[in-house]
Parts: C-alpha cells; structure tokens; sequence
C-alpha cells in the first residue's frame, strides 16, 4: 500500500508539471511570445507528463539562466533528468513499502536492469540540480527530499546494474561481478554508488511526515554497524554527498555494503558487512 503522504506528493508533483488545462485548448497560443521562458517551462511540463524527458530538456536548454536558477524549476527539471535515469515515483515508492526480506541492491539491480552510462549522466545530471536547491536534506523541503531520495536510489541501481548484470541483463549479479574490485567496479563510479547511498538516506531521513524507506533506512544502519572501524566514515553524520569527498576508506566501505549478503547488499559474499569486507 503505498503511502498516503508519498500519494499526496505524487498528486502535488502531477500538478506542477502537468497543470493541465481543462480544454483541448493549447495554451501556448495565449503566449505572445512560445519563446519566453514562461511557455518553454510550460511545454516542458508537458513532455514530460507525456514521457518525452529529452524533449523537455531540449525546452530548459532554451531557458535563460536566471529562470533555470527558480527553485521549482529547478525541480522540475531533476525531474526530466530523473525519467531518463529510470525514476518512476509512484512504483519506487510502492517498492519500497513492500521490500520485506529483499535487500535494498537486489531490489535495486532487479528494478533498474539495462544501466548505462547515459542513465548513470542522468540521474548524476539530476542529483546536482536538487543538491543545488539544498546541498543537504535539513535545508529542502519533504518534496524536495523525496525526490531526492528517488534519484539516488535510480542512480545506485543504474550503476550497479551496469556492472553487475550484463551478460545477459536479467535483474540478477553476474557470476564473475566483483565489488571489491576496480576491474569489476571503477573507483569512480563506486563512488557515486558512495553518494548516491549517502544522499538518498540522508533525504529520507529529512521526509519527517513519512514512513516511505523506513525499512531500508533501518537495514542501512544495521550495516554500517557492521563495517570495519576505518570504514565507517560513509555512514557519517553530516554525509559525504560529493564524489570530491569520498576517501579509500569510505570506497571501500561502499564496495563491503555491496558485497554482503546480510543487510542490504548484493551477497557476491555470504556474511555480514565485517565478514565481507573488501581489502
């Protein structure tokens, strides 16, 4: 069931971005000009409540600086992003109510199948808009954290999902995918799996109202509980949400969450976070 504070985002969400009128009447015709900055908001809202996100990029690739700087546009425009990247809400949101047993990256591989690097751009694409907003949940607002929180998610899961099940893409590991190492998973994309972890618990920590990821948010800690000494930094309070931030040892804190079998990760290794932790 999913949660009735999340469908009441969704509904708040719809009605920034569609706005539909209530006649077939297109309203760019009452713009004078289709061109300002106003109308190719509006047409851009309505690609992307019709699934053309590279069509309403195409509309913000037009908009002057200063209106791509407003705050809901901005969003808006994470949005577009987010759809190329995978995102979608009302599912994710769903998911995560009834993940039960699953471990939050298997659900992520099976969720996000067929990850690429043009996914992985968008979601990253998508994530910089939000941290532009607030660079850290306590400064956004819960819709804004949500959001948030599903991009994150999508960008672990089309990374993981790129690396780790390719032959063939089937929601499932690939037999010889080693997290721990770089010649399975580079240093630089292991550490956007770092901040995308980071950055979405630390927004569904910052929700307040809802109880959308609890679960998750649960086994995460339970996890980092477990990692070695030198490897909890990851989970650290205020989070590392920047790549420029994650050390070696927080890499490879990332690199033993993905490994476990216990909590959240894929069990490439059968054990705890201390069990399978990487070298």
């Amino acid at each position: 069931m999913i949660d009735q504070w999340a469908r009441s985002f969704f509904l708040r969400l719809m009605l920034l971005v569609t706005a539909l009128p209530s006649c077939s009447v297109n309203i760019l015709e009452t713009f004078a000009d289709t061109q300002t900055d106003a109308a190719l908001f509006y047409d851009a809202k309505m690609k992307i409540n019709n699934g053309d996100y590279t069509g309403a990029l195409g509309q913000f690739s037009l908009m002057s600086a200063d209106y791509l700087d407003r705050r809901e546009v901005k969003s808006v425009h994470a949005s577009a992003y987010a759809g190329i990247c995978g995102v979608d809400f009302l599912d994710m949101v769903d998911a995560l109510a009834n993940l039960g047993a699953t471990r939050v990256m298997v659900w992520l591989m099976s969720t996000f199948q067929g990850g690429n690097a043009t996914k992985q751009d968008a979601c990253i694409q998508a994530e910089t808009l939000i941290k532009e907003i607030g660079l850290l949940g306590a400064s956004r607002t819960a819709d804004e954290n949500l959001l948030m929180a599903m991009i994150g998610f999508a960008k672990m899961g089309a990374i993981i999902s790129r690396y780790g099940d390719v032959a063939p893409a089937d929601g499932l590991v690939d037999g010889g995918f080693d997290p721990c190492n770089v010649g399975s998973l580079p240093s630089a994309d292991a550490k956007e799996i770092a901040t995308g972890f980071n950055v979405t618990m630390d927004a569904l920590e910052n929700i307040g109202s809802s109880t959308i990821g609890a679960g998750a948010l649960t086994d995460v800690t339970t996890a980092c509980g477990f990692l070695p000494v030198g490897y909890l930094p990851l989970c650290s309070d205020p989070p590392q949400v920047d790549t420029a931030d994650i050390d070696a040892n927080e890499e490879l804190g990332i690199r033993s969450l993905i490994n476990e079998s216990q909590d959240v990760g894929l069990g490439v290794c059968t054990g705890d976070a201390a069990a399978c932790a990487c070298p």
